[in-house]
């Protein structure tokens, strides 16, 4: 790098200036991101603590989102949404789903004498407290990574947050023509076009400590190679719209399909969206960030510009830099593409194989396998869950093998990790065998088809599975 290192991005460009005649606020927006990345890439902006202590804590965050329904099998009324969160304001929020709210736990710091177990209080914490608050509105969360009872229409989308507004009509508007707008499933569509399907979506997602910029880097590139693995034993959105997509969990390939605004060019050559995985791993800050300025900024706000890009960077991991030139200055990866589980506990557990997964991983240096190998075992996961079949480095280099086969040994990996970190043996039994218990019984989405097939078969009905079935099946105590 030059000594300028503050002007990295000034003449680099970026995909996005093609929308500056229509929007011209965007060039303003990036004006801002340029000089607050430069003077992170620089040093003149902490994004580090000034005290860490000895260095070895090692803190997690969770958020966690649900879909809500009511007694009724309807959907929860936004308004009443609305009411509920402004209640609870400090610790609900609003999300992009109208029936949807976000819930996030403090950071713990899980390398401390009873870390893990703290961490599994938090997030029961948290979680316990939303469903209480839900029950006294005659409601539940929706324990799937898809509402199938939400229409994909503006039913479905916040109506009393301007972003929630702006930025999925922005991809609509722009979305890549010729593009399909429907999947078929037999004689069903499932309306693919518009941002609004991610108000359908809930996930739960870790958020971990970085200690520094050579580690947090090192840490996203192995998140993006290993996250398929983490999707696939905890495939969980099945169902959209009332119809049967009969893919294991299609949250992923959702974002893509309703959010691909690439131009035929840059498809052609390659060029990523600003979903899923990038065209390849990030060599340092300069070249994350060179990844985050190339997507458009939509929103008009200068003050947040910064926190506008990196917001709406939306990779299956990214980097984010809370309380940036503070004392307590933090740098975060956050693992975004585990769909929401049928349980606290199973929360818990598959953050967990992420996070012992990706610090074994990086413990014992195992190389990245090539981008184009971990996009085949993300359509995998996605589309097969476990049943899949995956890369992974073996003796003789990358083969590919059964999902029930790689995953063993993932597992043992992820185990051995959180040792590493200090975990207890005995304590964590118990989230190993709900990994175990994924590769005998197989992934939530199989069985909860299971589960509404067989109400089905009790109902003698001919109709198939559709949404009226789905609220019957989701009102039910049957998980």
């Amino acid at each position: 790098m030059s000594s300028n290192k503050d002007d990295f991005l000034e003449n680099i460009g970026s995909r996005s200036d093609r929308f500056d005649r229509d929007y011209p606020h965007f060039v303003e927006m990036k004006g801002v991101f340029r000089r607050v990345a430069g003077a992170i890439v620089s040093g003149d902006i902490s994004i580090f603590p000034e005290q860490r202590g000895k260095g070895l804590d090692r803190r997690v965050g969770v958020e966690i989102e649900y879909s809500c329904i009511q007694e009724d099998g309807k959907s929860l009324l936004e308004t009443t949404r609305n009411s509920l969160v402004e209640a609870n304001k400090d610790v609900l929020q609003k999300e992009l789903g109208a029936a949807q709210i976000e819930i996030t736990t403090p950071a713990i710091n899980i390398s401390g004498t009873r870390g893990f177990q703290e961490l599994f209080q938090s997030i029961s914490d948290v979680e316990q407290f939303a469903i209480d608050q839900l029950h006294t509105l005659g409601a539940r969360p929706v324990r799937l990574g898809i509402d199938p009872v939400v229409h994909l229409d503006e039913r479905c989308r916040t109506q009393t947050v301007q972003r929630y507004r702006d930025v999925p009509d922005f991809h609509t508007k722009n979305r890549r023509q010729g593009l399909f707008r429907f999947l078929v499933v037999g004689n069903q569509m499932i309306p693919v076009y518009s941002g609004i399907v991610v108000g359908a979506m809930s996930s739960v997602q870790a958020n971990v400590d970085c200690h520094s910029i050579t580690e947090a880097i090192e840490m996203l590139n192995i998140a993006l190679c290993i996250g398929p693995f983490v999707v696939a034993m905890g495939a969980n959105a099945r169902f959209i719209n009332g119809v049967d997509s009969g893919m294991a969990d299609m949250r992923g390939a959702l974002w893509e399909w309703s959010h691909d605004i690439r131009t035929y060019a840059e498809m052609c050559t390659g060029k990523s969206s600003r979903v899923g995985l990038p065209e390849e791993y990030f060599t340092d800050l300069q070249s994350y960030f060179k990844d985050v300025y190339d997507q458009p900024p939509i929103c008009k706000d200068p003050e947040k510009a910064f926190e506008t890009f990196i917001g709406l960077y939306w990779r299956d991991s990214r980097l984010k830099f809370l309380r940036r030139g503070e004392e307590t200055a933090q740098t975060v990866l956050e693992f975004r593409p585990l769909s929401l589980q049928p349980s606290i506990e199973e929360n818990y557990a598959l953050l967990l194989f992420f996070i012992g997964l990706m610090f074994q991983w990086k413990s014992e240096q195992i190389p990245l396998m090539p981008l184009s190998y971990v996009h085949d075992n993300r359509w995998s996961a996605m589309m097969d869950g476990i049943r899949g079949v995956f890369w992974s480095w073996s003796g003789s280099g990358l083969v590919q093998a059964s999902g029930r086969e790689v995953l063993e040994r993932m597992l043992i990996m992820a185990f051995n990790g959180l040792l590493g970190l200090g975990g207890n043996e005995s304590d964590l039994a118990w989230v190993r065998e709900i990994w175990e218990d994924r590769l005998i019984n197989g992934h939530p989405s199989d069985i909860i088809f299971d589960e509404v097939l067989n109400l089905l078969r009790q109902k003698r009905s001919s109709s198939g599975l559709e949404r009226e079935l789905f609220c019957e099946y989701l009102t039910m105590k049957v998980r």
